[in-house]
Order: structure tokens, then C-alpha cells, then sequence
């Protein structure tokens, strides 16, 4: 989640004072400002961890799709197992069939 930023704003204040182009009102209005953009912006360590849980979402999930697949895989080979046992069946009972009752 974002943070707050690390702003220095008395350093900011004193740069932008020492500049000599703002007057203080100026310069504590600037300082202000920043300080208002910066409220909720992701720092590089909230920005690590957010990467680092998306890969691990991601690795889950790539876990769940080959289990899935495999699974499915087993089941259509199953399927075909069957198919294939029932048709030898068939034939294996209409050889007898003709066997037994010739032309």
C-alpha cells in the first residue's frame, strides 16, 4: 500500500527560500503543495513488495492451471480408454456373432 513520501520539507523550504526567485509566503506555498501532491504515492519499496506478491499470484495460479490441465488430461484419457474398450467389446461380440451364425 502506498506510503507516505520521505519529504524533507524544511530542506525544500530552505532551497526554494535561498533561490532568491520565492519569497518565503511563496516558498511555504510551494513546500505545501509538494507536499499535497506527494500524500498516496507508491515509494519503490511499496512498488517491491506489490511485484513480489504478483509473482507469487501468479505462480499459484500457474500451479492451479497445470493441476487443472493434468487433471482434465487424466479424464479424457479415461474417456478414450473406455471408448476404445467398448468398441474392441463390439467387435470382439460381433466376430462371435458371425462366428457362431455363418453366412
Amino acid at each position: 500500500m502506498p506510503t507516505d513520501v520521505a519529504f524533507d520539507t524544511r530542506k525544500e523550504f530552505k532551497r526554494f527560500a535561498d533561490s532568491g526567485s520565492f519569497d518565503e509566503a511563496q516558498a511555504d506555498l510551494l513546500v505545501d503543495h509538494s507536499r499535497e501532491i506527494l500524500v498516496g504515492v507508491a515509494t519503490k519499496e511499496d512498488l517491491k513488495h506489490a511485484v513480489e506478491g504478483l509473482e507469487k499470484d501468479i505462480k499459484l495460479l500457474g500451479s492451479e492451471i497445470s493441476a487443472k490441465i493434468s487433471a482434465e488430461s487424466n479424464a479424457s484419457f479415461l474417456r478414450m480408454i473406455w471408448v476404445v474398450g467398448l468398441g474392441v467389446a463390439f467387435l470382439a461380440g460381433l466376430l462371435t456373432l458371425l462366428a457362431y451364425f455363418p453366412a
